[in-house]
């Protein structure tokens, strides 16, 4: 490879946040379990997947926390509300990442070609 072509000056970060805490089960004040707490994906959907309402067009977070058709539905500065899952589009599945993108760079990517 003689020529590199970049289509952006901007670099995109990846940051490893992991999947979150799991709590197996609740326990009594003795250290019995007293309620199983499943963490399973819902219909194919997690907590925290980026998903696209078609309806609004707006990009929230997914909590399916109920086996109903209705998730949670989070938009940044928004209140939660309740939205039928065949009016949400996958956007991004959670992966334990955050991405961000970088400042932009400061050099010069066509002179420093590899």
């Amino acid at each position: 490879m003689n020529h590199l072509d970049f289509k952006t000056t901007q670099a995109l970060a990846a940051i490893c946040k992991g999947q979150g805490g799991r709590q197996k089960a609740a326990v009594n004040k003795y250290g019995y379990p007293i309620r199983y707490n499943p963490l399973k994906p819902i219909k194919g959907w997690n907590s925290g997947d980026l998903a696209l309402n078609i309806e609004t067009g707006e990009v929230g977070r997914v909590n399916p926390r109920s086996k109903s058709n209705s998730f949670n539905f989070t938009v940044p500065g928004q209140k939660a509300k309740s939205v039928n899952m065949s009016k949400l589009k996958v956007v991004h599945k959670k992966d334990g990442y955050t991405y961000a993108f970088c400042p932009q760079l400061s050099i010069n990517v066509e002179e420093n070609a590899v």
